[in-house]
């Protein structure tokens, strides 16, 4: 048995040579400096709540679709916000449950939400965004700034 603990001794002391070795060799920064110097990630989308909604976001051509799944809503219980390159959404929804016998009563209460932000892929015109809700599905269409700076078109007659 001590042989057993010899042997595994030396293969612990070999493994942290061969990671302090790959520490060193690491492309990682190592200073506060090089760390500033990386670009940083996109920010993923942020999720809270007693449940997550699964949220697609599409390209159009002329505009951002996104699309949440949030069965069992109903569409006075979602709120929506548009702020700063951002589609913010919460949904709430309560109910109550009550059985009965002649020797038993139960009342449950149960209350759902589901809080999702969700990062915009490019700026959009806020005045031109609309949402449906339908069979458990939230559509909202963000449609895109024009990309040849940002005016309308204007009809000639």
């Amino acid at each position: 048995m001590e042989r057993f603990f010899d042997r595994l001794g030396r293969r612990f002391d070999e493994m942290s040579r061969e990671f302090e070795d790959a520490v060193e060799e690491s492309p990682l920064p190592t200073s506060p400096s090089e760390a500033a110097e990386l670009p940083s990630a996109p920010t993923p989308p942020v999720l809270s709540g007693s449940a997550a909604a699964r949220v697609d976001v599409a390209d159009e051509g002329d505009a951002y679709v996104v699309a949440v799944d949030l069965p069992g809503y109903e569409s006075e219980e979602i709120d929506l916000q548009l702020r700063d390159g951002r589609l913010r959404l919460e949904a709430t929804r309560e109910s109550t449950a009550e059985e009965s016998d002649a020797t038993y009563v139960r009342r449950e209460r149960t209350r759902q939400s589901v809080s999702r932000t969700i990062p915009l892929p490019g700026p959009v015109v806020e005045d031109e965004v609309s949402a449906a809700y339908r069979n458990g599905v939230l559509s909202v269409t963000l449609p895109k700034v024009d990309e040849e700076g940002g005016g309308r078109r204007i009809d000639v007659e």
